[in-house]
């Protein structure tokens, strides 16, 4: 990830470093357990891990999206990849 020079978060990683597998509008606890309205976005990284993240609405965009998706899936497949 990094800056541009107007100063929004961006990625350097490669496009298909993962693939959207499906999206569900859902809720899920903020703060004082209270229910944030939002989108489950379910993905594949490139080593073939499936996970998700959750975007809140008010967040939820194309390159919100992106970005948790990358920073999720970046350390998903490190982990992936170890060995002892």
């Amino acid at each position: 990830m990094a800056i541009n020079p107007r100063g929004n978060l961006v990625s350097d990683a490669p496009r298909n470093a993962f693939t959207v597998t499906g999206q569900q509008q859902t809720f899920d606890l903020g703060p004082g357990n209270r229910p944030v309205s939002g989108v489950r976005v379910m993905f594949r990284t490139e080593a073939g891990v499936d996970s998700d993240v959750f975007v809140p609405d008010s967040q939820y965009s194309p390159t919100n999206v992106r970005a948790a998706i990358l920073a999720k899936a970046h350390q998903l497949d490190t982990v992936q990849g170890m060995s002892g």
